[in-house]
């Protein structure tokens, strides 16, 4: 998920992948990172579009368009709703607020290490 998170990943095809069943996949991705595996490919594609954002001074809709979303509305909210900022409001961040973002409220679980 980390290496195309652009991708539409759906659970029935990392399952496949993983040679599980849906259920076991779920299951197993829940007791080990804490949270469903939608929910954490929707982290990881946030992190990847506040990265994005941050380093680069291009139309954010356009970065947002890029990064998988389907629309910028959807980007927007995500974060607002972990965050509280806006990604216009992210590109504004100090460097150690931006890295408090991700460590924090952004930071992908670590396996076995529920939030």
């Amino acid at each position: 998920m980390q290496a195309n998170r652009s991708r539409d990943w759906y659970v029935q095809d990392l399952a496949e992948a993983v040679n599980a069943s849906p259920a076991t996949l779920e299951r197993s991705f829940m007791r080990v990172y804490g949270m469903t595996a939608q929910h954490y490919h929707s982290l990881v594609r946030l992190r990847g579009i506040t990265q994005s954002v941050r380093a680069d001074s291009g139309c954010i809709e356009g970065l947002v368009l890029e990064s998988g979303y389907r629309s910028a509305k959807g980007a927007y909210a995500a974060l607002r709703r972990l965050t509280s900022l806006t990604l216009a409001q992210v590109r504004l961040l100090s460097d150690s607020e931006f890295s408090s973002l991700m460590t924090g409220p952004l930071a992908l679980p670590i396996a076995g290490a529920h939030r």
